[in-house]
């Protein structure tokens, strides 16, 4: 992905629908693992309304982003690791990490993180989205 606007501490700023989906179908062959991934980061990342803070692991664009996601700690959600019928592009995973409310608990960061094209020579590379949730 190319350079886009910034968020003060560091996080791109890109659209759910214009990046990260085309760019997980680009990623992952079709079939039914690019269907289960493309469906759950849907699912987790429809509370932004489109507009996420995206980081990629590789680029190490930003240190701060780096630190803030290395001190997270991630639940995984979903892992193809282990299943038969994967697509050449290989396994794919997902997690996510939510924070404290806010002090009103009117607010707190929703994170989740992609981690796509794994295979048992090569770990997957880790791409990374944060988003504020608002309490209804």
């Amino acid at each position: 992905m190319e350079a886009r606007e910034r968020t003060p501490d560091g996080w791109e700023i890109i659209s759910v629908k214009e990046h990260v989906i085309p760019e997980i179908k680009e990623i992952i062959d079709d079939g039914k693992e690019q269907d289960r991934v493309v469906d759950i980061v849907t699912d987790l990342l429809s509370p932004a309304k489109d507009v996420v803070g995206w980081y990629f692991s590789e680029q190490r664009s930003d240190e701060r982003v780096q630190e803030e996601v290395d001190a997270l700690e991630y639940h995984e959600i979903y892992s193809s690791v282990w299943m038969n019928d994967l697509p050449s592009t290989g396994y794919n995973c997902i997690g996510v990490m939510v924070g404290e409310w806010n002090e009103n608990r009117t607010e707190r960061q929703f994170y989740v993180v992609l981690s796509m094209n794994g295979s048992w020579g090569a770990s997957a590379l880790s791409e990374y989205f944060r988003f504020t949730e608002y309490s209804q």
